[in-house]
Order: structure tokens, then C-alpha cells, then sequence
């Protein structure tokens, strides 16, 4: 089965699951064992775009203030949601073996 491709962006679902979090409550518990590990690989990739543009806006002769920041709406929702779940189910965040990195 070839994996579906997903028309929208990763900000606007990392909402919607924001979304879940507070409808489901203490319930979206569950999910964080598969959702934490998602959320590290993405802030990391996050990071290391926002890191190799600006390497390459200086190398380019800019200052660097003036750097293309792709993606950071993406590290900001990212963000959200981990605040969101460490603030609604905080014993389940503990508990995740990526949470210890």
C-alpha cells in the first residue's frame, strides 16, 4: 500500500490534534506514547532548517536578520501542542521514554 500524501500543512494538523487534546481531555492520554516521538522528530527537523538557513544566508553575505525562516510556523504549533499535552495529561508526558532525552 503506498502511504497517502497529506495536501495540508503540517501546522494546520498539528492544530487539529491541539484540538483533540482539549475535547478528549485526561482521555487523549492514550495517544501520547505514539504522538511524543512525532513531535521530537519534528521540532529536531525544525531546528536543523531553521539552523542550515541561516548558515546559508551568511555564506549568501546577509547579516542573517534577513534569513528565510521556513518552517517555523511548524516549530510554533509543534510547540503548542506539546505544551498543550504536557499541561492535560502531564503523568502520561513523564512517562514517555522520549521525554527523558
Amino acid at each position: 500500500m503506498k502511504p497517502m500524501c497529506v495536501p495540508y500543512p503540517v501546522a494546520s494538523l498539528l492544530q487539529a490534534l491541539g484540538l483533540l487534546v482539549q475535547v478528549e481531555g485526561t482521555k487523549f492520554g492514550r495517544r501520547v506514547p505514539a504522538i511524543l516521538p512525532l513531535l521530537a522528530t519534528s521540532l529536531q527537523k525544525g531546528v536543523q532548517s531553521m539552523e542550515d538557513d541561516q548558515e546559508m544566508s551568511q555564506h549568501e553575505g546577509e547579516d542573517g536578520s534577513t534569513a528565510s525562516v521556513s518552517g517555523w510556523q511548524e516549530l510554533y504549533a509543534c510547540l503548542l501542542l506539546l505544551e498543550r499535552i504536557a499541561i492535560t495529561v502531564p503523568n502520561q508526558v513523564r512517562s514517555c521514554p522520549i521525554s527523558r532525552l
